[in-house]
């Protein structure tokens, strides 16, 4: 189950800082850099890392709407998966490295808050969006939703910036 994943979120928040606050440390600026970017795959176990080459490989297949979806459910990675994956990984790994070694340690507390904004962000769309199937797991969550949910997240979201702001 997910019962452990909120509180791994938030120890994440809390590691991340503490990587950055290190940079002037012993460890090797590219160790850090790295240790950084694999924090979040950890947390996560690559789901959404998986999501991302899923949908790129559905994107650029140019197919009908079943062919996507077909693709979607496709457990091979396919050239445009791997090529947007490279790219990803690079763009990543450079913003990191210039969060770390050239921002404040206040400004490195608001990058890690993007981790709770993208989830509040995410909760929203699950809630509000128009999914691509009738069915499955999304589905499901959405018709066994309440209306308060939504507002939850809104707040999550409105607490999020608000810290962000104040740093």
């Amino acid at each position: 189950g997910s019962s452990g994943r909120p509180s791994l979120a938030l120890g994440a928040n809390s590691v991340m800082p503490s990587l950055a606050l290190g940079a002037n440390s012993a460890m090797p600026s590219l160790a850090l850099v790295l240790t950084s970017c694999i924090i979040p795959l950890l947390i996560t176990g690559g789901i959404h890392l998986d999501g991302f080459m899923d949908t790129s490989d559905a994107r650029h297949s140019y197919g009908s709407r079943e062919k996507k979806l077909e693709i979607l459910n496709d457990p091979h990675i396919g050239a445009f998966a791997v090529i947007r994956t490279i790219i990803l990984c690079a763009i990543f790994v450079s913003a990191v490295d210039v969060i770390l070694h050239w921002a404040s340690p206040g400004r490195i507390t608001v990058f890690c808050l993007i981790y709770i904004l993208s989830r509040a962000l995410s909760g929203i769309a699950v809630l509000t969006f128009k999914g691509a199937k009738k069915q499955g797991m999304l589905q499901n969550r959405r018709e066994t939703s309440a209306p308060s949910q939504r507002l939850n997240l809104a707040v999550l979201l409105l607490e999020a910036a608000a810290a962000a702001a104040v740093m």
